[in-house]
This record gives structure tokens, C-alpha cells and sequence, in this order.
């Protein structure tokens, strides 16, 4: 394991210790929760960026991310929803990689949508001749995968 939090060690209404959160616009940062109906403590994260800060780099060549969000009833037409990005810092001569997935729960009945973004940077010999990225985005909005808007 490469790591683990499930906020069971963390009093109700402390910030999560070992991540760094930013404020909302009312000033105030991620606490940890419980739900009503749901087992176990969560970290609230209405309008912040909660970013772990114990997390051991690099990350192993291969790896698997998992982790349970919960989505207010209701979601507000317009309100920010999740964004859960990995990235790593520039190589000498290519850009930034990462990989982005916004999660975002639909309003007044609709669908919600899901936004898969990646960029790869390789090295390229020529790199006036040839493409120095591999990038892809998706876009899902309640339709079947892959969704035409997805390109490589």
C-alpha cells in the first residue's frame, strides 16, 4: 500500500491531518465529516482543493487509485464538482504529464458528466518534424463510452 487515509483516526470537524486544503469563498477549508446514513468519517470538500501531502513520490510504475465520493443530493446548476488529477513535473525537454478526471452530478433531474483529460509529453528527436504529445479527452454526459467527442 503506497497510501491509505480514511479519516477514521481524525475527530469530527478537525481538518484532515497530512493534507493540505484551500479555502472556499467563505474562507473556511476541508473538514472531516460524518454522513448521515453512511459508515465511517469523510473529508469535506465543498468548494477547495484538498491536496495529500504525505503521499510517497515517485509513485510506483504501476499503481491503482481508489477512493468513495459522495455527491449532495440536489447539486446545485452551476456548483463546481471533483476534480482528481495526478501529475508529475517537467522532464528536461517536455512539458508537464498528467491526468485529469472532473466528476460532476447532474441538477433538476439531468445527467451529470464525467471529463477525462490526459497528457502524455515524449521525447522527440525532431521535434519540429513530428508531434511531441499524446493527448486524449473524453467527455460523457449520461451517453454511451467511448462518446464521439473523445480524440487521441
Amino acid at each position: 500500500m503506497h497510501f491509505f487515509d480514511d479519516f477514521s483516526s481524525t475527530a469530527v470537524g478537525r481538518k484532515p491531518p497530512n493534507w493540505r486544503s484551500t479555502l472556499d469563498d467563505t474562507g473556511a477549508s476541508s473538514v472531516v465529516t460524518e454522513l448521515k446514513g453512511l459508515d465511517g468519517h469523510w473529508a469535506s470538500m465543498s468548494g477547495m482543493q484538498l491536496t495529500p501531502t504525505r503521499m510517497k513520490a515517485p509513485l510506483p510504475r504501476d499503481f491503482e487509485v481508489r477512493y468513495d465520493l459522495i455527491a449532495a443530493q440536489n447539486h446545485p446548476w452551476g456548483a463546481h464538482g471533483l476534480t482528481f488529477r495526478l501529475s508529475r513535473a517537467p522532464a528536461a525537454g517536455t512539458g508537464e504529464s498528467f491526468l485529469s478526471l472532473r466528476l460532476r452530478p447532474g441538477f433538476s433531474g439531468g445527467d451529470g458528466e464525467v471529463v477525462v483529460e490526459a497528457l502524455f509529453p515524449r521525447p522527440d528527436p525532431r521535434p519540429r518534424l513530428g508531434p511531441a504529445y499524446r493527448s486524449a479527452k473524453c467527455v460523457t454526459t449520461g451517453i454511451p463510452w467511448p462518446p464521439e467527442a473523445s480524440t487521441l
